[in-house]
């Protein structure tokens, strides 16, 4: 479906929007392939049918930790949401999942602004020690 190389060559947000929906191509895929409808898997989920809608048309947000609970729900491992990026590292998974998980908690931008902010000071340490 996808591949890392081909979407790393688009703009950082065009990646991560296509990331989105593959994760819920996937999620929509376990389902069927349960034979269940969108009610039954909110009813083994407790939930309302049209939290599943809003999973499935992405109006409702679909968390990393919620991935946890409906891999079990589904009874597989949560890399399966991620299924059809075959050229992905370890590293580049935990980061992504590292992304998606201060994405969920809001303070994205707040870390991002403080890892810039680390490597211009290891930058300028490391051009003090070579001087």
């Amino acid at each position: 479906m996808y591949s890392l190389h081909v979407m790393a060559n688009k703009p950082k947000r065009k990646f991560l929007d296509d990331v989105e929906k593959l994760i819920i191509h996937n999620f929509k895929r376990l389902r069927k392939e349960k034979g269940w409808t969108q009610q039954q898997l909110a009813d083994k989920a407790g939930v309302d049918k049209g939290y599943i809608g809003g999973i499935e048309n992405m109006s409702n947000p679909f968390a990393t930790e919620s991935q946890i609970n409906y891999a079990q729900i589904f009874g597989v491992n949560r890399l399966e949401f991620y299924r059809g990026i075959p050229d992905i590292t370890k590293d580049e998974f935990e980061c992504l999942i590292l992304y998606r998980r201060l994405r969920d908690l809001g303070h994205l931008d707040e870390i991002i602004g403080y890892a810039k902010y680390l490597l211009e000071v290891n930058n300028n340490k490391k051009k003090k020690e070579a001087t």
